[in-house]
């Protein structure tokens, strides 16, 4: 086997090689935008739990 590649192979390599970076680079993308996602209801629904079980009594204003 030669050292040496045809300039084919190379372009091939490379474009696989793009190819993967921009999968990487959705699926990045993807799994950011689900995690923020899960993570904000999660918040919700703390700031939820707190205000109607955790402080019942407190008014529920929110300026102050």
């Amino acid at each position: 086997m030669s050292r040496f590649h045809k300039r084919e192979d190379v372009t091939l390599l490379m474009s696989s090689s793009i190819n993967n970076s921009d999968l990487t680079n959705q699926l990045e993308d993807l799994l950011r935008s689900f995690v923020k996602e899960k993570l904000e209801l999660i918040m919700r629904e703390e700031l939820t739990n707190f205000l109607h079980v955790e402080q019942p009594d407190a008014s529920n204003s929110r300026n102050g």
